[in-house]
């Protein structure tokens, strides 16, 4: 087994069942990030994603227009792996994340 192979089946498989909450994934970095999720982790739990409305676009039209970027295009992902993903709305710079109430008691 190559020492690839190795830390990926030691890592891939701690994340089953968990939850994750992921900010900056309009970024590129974040972008790539979830993507890997999506693809490879195909039993983690939900994966919360904090986005800011920006530019008169709310964070689920944000996310929707990030799911038609190329990165998302080339890959094909089964509908149960795109509903584990939970669209959260909030910034990082305000308190307690900007999150609204009912998001803040689902987190």
């Amino acid at each position: 087994m190559s020492y690839k192979d190795s830390i990926e089946s030691d890592i891939i498989p701690s994340f089953d069942g968990k939850n994750l909450l992921i900010t900056g994934v309009t970024g590129a970095c974040g972008q790539v990030f979830l993507e890997k999720l999506l693809r490879v982790f195909t039993n983690i739990g939900t994966i919360f994603v904090l986005i800011r409305p920006k530019f008169n676009l709310t964070s689920q039209q944000r996310f929707e227009r990030l799911l038609k970027s190329n990165l998302f295009k080339f890959h094909e992902y089964e509908e149960s792996q795109l509903k584990k993903v939970k669209i959260l709305e909030g910034d990082v710079t305000e308190n307690e994340l900007g999150l609204s109430p009912s998001d803040a008691q689902l987190l």
